[in-house]
Parts: structure tokens; sequence; C-alpha cells
């Protein structure tokens, strides 16, 4: 920090403040840009990180639920014929 300072007061000194207010806000916006920089990469770790456990948990159990909701309707169809025929034996 102390060399900051110090290259801001040699600028004043030597160029003046027009010069010295520019580099201030080309470093202030340097400044920006680096700490954006820094969030978007945390942000995409932590957004491939989701993408890994939806890819990882969530979808095999998807699969599995669909595989079981497949199964039973297959079981309450032939539920529903059995309950059918004994209806109409019985009726």
């Amino acid at each position: 920090m102390e060399d900051l300072a110090k290259m801001l007061a040699n600028t004043l000194s030597e160029y003046g403040p027009i010069v010295t207010i520019v580099v201030s806000l080309l470093l202030i916006n340097g400044f920006f840009v680096w700490r954006d920089f820094k969030r978007e990469n945390r942000q995409q770790a932590q957004l491939d990180e989701l993408h890994r456990v939806h890819q990882q948990t969530i979808v095999p159990l998807l699969t599995e639920c669909k595989e079981a909701i497949a199964v039973s309707k297959e079981v309450i169809a032939q539920n529903s014929q059995i309950i059918m025929r004994l209806i109409n034996r019985d009726g």
C-alpha cells in the first residue's frame, strides 16, 4: 500500500493532478475487474459442483423412480384386470 501511495505521489509531482486522477481511476477500475473476475471464478466452481452433484445423484434417482413408476403402472393395470374379471364373474 505504501508503494502505491508513493507511486501516486510521484505521479502527482511529475505529471500533475489530471494524470494522477486518471492513473488512480485506472487502478480502481483494475481492482474492480480483478475482484469481479475472482467472484466469477468462485461462482463457476460452485455451478460446476452443483452440476456434478446433479449428474451423480439426482439423475440416477430419477431413473430409479421412473422405473418404479413403470412397474407400479403395470401392476395396477394387472390388478384392475383381475378385479374386472372377478366383478364380471360374480355379476
